[in-house]
């Protein structure tokens, strides 16, 4: 009987898209190989992205023994929340677990296209609407939490909408430490100002909730051993 694991999980050197996904297998304690593609865009586009025309060349992909590939993020994350008992118990909730997942995956689209743009005037126009995007995205997440009056988005049920929420908000509340990407040539490698949102402290239900997630024993072990990176 083989000793490989029966997941395999591909993405970049960084948290993003690939995290919440790393945290469902580290929180059910199910085995993975946590394949990391150097966060490299350079050859990332001229050597790496056509290895990938299956998933039209989009990262994450869920590798699983028996089966094609799977990829889109919030797909498999439901896919192996579902397997591993991180979802809803009826249809009501379960579309509340979906909800946060796309207004956190909206935010992370919105601010992730301000760290790609090079003209320095359209960047900071952009950066205006997405500073009133976040304002607006987490009222929005704040009220959901306020009211489940629970630790969690479900109240006191962990989903993977959690690892969702909590992830990104880490992410955009921690000054930069870690890694950083290898840029284009001609690209401007982002800094702390496009990265560090630090809204939190406005919306303290945010931050008690990534508190509570990012305590749970397995995936504080998780975040004790992983790979620093800025995103």
């Amino acid at each position: 009987m083989s000793d490989t694991p029966k997941y395999r999980l591909v993405y970049f050197d960084v948290r993003a898209l690939g995290e919440p996904i790393r945290w469902i297998f580290a929180y059910s304690g199910t085995p993975f190989v946590d394949d990391r593609i150097p966060w490299d865009y350079p050859t990332w586009f001229s050597t790496r992205k056509p290895d990938f025309s299956s998933t039209v060349g989009q990262i994450p992909i869920l590798y699983e023994e028996g089966k094609r590939e799977l990829c889109q993020s919030h797909v498999i994350s439901r896919y192996l929340a579902k397997k591993f008992g991180l979802v809803a118990d009826n249809d009501w909730d379960e579309a509340k677990v979906d909800e946060v997942i796309s207004l956190v995956h909206d935010l992370f689209i919105t601010w992730r296209t301000t760290l790609f743009e090079r003209d320095p005037e359209r960047k900071k126009q952009m950066k205006l609407i997405v500073d009133q995007k976040f304002k607006l995205y987490y009222a929005k997440l704040s009220s959901i939490l306020e009211e489940e009056k629970g630790d969690f988005i479900l109240g006191n049920k962990v989903t993977h909408a959690d690892f969702w929420l909590a992830n990104f908000i880490s992410i955009w509340d921690e000054p930069m430490a870690g890694d950083r990407p290898i840029m284009p040539e001609g690209w401007p490698e982002p800094c702390e100002d496009d990265i560090f949102i630090a809204r939190t402290k406005e919306y303290p239900l945010l931050n008690k909730h990534k508190e509570a997630v990012t305590s749970l024993e397995k995936i504080q072990e998780w975040i004790s051993k992983r790979h620093q990176t800025i995103a």
